[in-house]
């Protein structure tokens, strides 16, 4: 019987995973967490602080998968230091200590964040947070996945997952673009993390974790070819109306043809 270890298990992915993985024969989970939320299964502790408590439920592990911390874009870096750098890499210490051999490790889009605003393709072996501090810091914990295959071949498979929404919700709120083409299923999600937890674990592979969405520039081959994942949901790209600043835009617009036309006539109508 395999033993995985989530972290994050208390949060909005780790919940989602821990219910289907627990679905799954021959797995025993061990969940930990920062906040257990009340749940008596989840271990609480602070994987930002090192401790030989938290550690030690690494014994005997087989795949690790790291869901643990701040999943707000905006956060600012006093609220992302603690569990975007310092956590991964407290887990990367003792994965090496208690002879871990792979981690499954949830990365994020946004470490291709400073690719928003073209429309070329982004496959997985992209980098470019841009501005985005949480991008960033999701861009280290992708390097010390590589420095630590080096160092004491811990093999990684990084899921850069896409703009999640549990099944039911709308695409209400998401911009026409990069968070409607990067939307991710609770069903792909969960298949994901199982294809990646039985990878042989050698190395460190990256692949880009969505459904398969209209107009989206993330490449999937990678992971297919990886893993052998193939996203089996679908969403399309909303059609958004026009909006206030775009109807005052259209205005102006009008307006000033018609000065410069030498004749200002109401709009109304047009």
């Amino acid at each position: 019987m395999a033993t995985i270890l989530i972290t994050g298990a208390a949060g909005r992915l780790g919940r989602i995973v821990r219910a289907d993985l627990s679905r799954v024969d021959d797995l025993s989970l061990r969940l930990l967490d920062r906040r257990s939320g009340g749940d008596p299964d989840i271990v609480e502790l602070d994987m930002a602080v090192p401790s030989p408590d938290w550690s030690d439920m690494l014994a005997d592990v087989d795949v690790i998968v790291h869901f643990a911390g701040n999943a707000h874009p905006k956060a600012g870096w006093p609220d992302m230091v603690g569990p975007n750098i310092d956590a991964p890499l407290n887990l990367y210490l003792a994965a090496a200590r208690h002879g871990v051999r792979h981690i499954v490790l949830a990365s994020s889009i946004w470490v291709c964040a400073g690719r928003r605003s073209d429309r070329a393709a982004i496959d997985a072996r992209d980098a470019d947070p841009g501005d985005s501090r949480y991008g960033a810091t999701k861009l280290f914990a992708e390097r010390l996945a590589h420095g630590f295959w080096l160092s004491d071949r811990i093999a990684t498979t990084i899921l850069r997952i896409g703009a999640y929404k549990a099944d039911g919700e709308t695409v209400a709120g998401l911009t026409q673009g990069w968070d409607a083409e990067t939307r991710l299923s609770s069903r792909d999600l969960c298949e994901g993390v199982r294809l990646a937890i039985g990878r042989t674990p050698e190395g460190v592979c990256t692949i880009n974790l969505l459904s398969r969405n209209q107009n989206a520039r993330f490449t999937l081959h990678e992971a297919e070819e990886a893993i052998g994942y193939v996203p089996q949901d679908r969403f399309e790209t909303p059609t958004p109306g026009m909006t206030m600043h775009d109807r005052l835009r259209r205005v102006r617009h009008l307006l000033k043809t018609r000065v410069r036309a030498g004749r200002v006539v109401p709009v109304s109508g047009e």
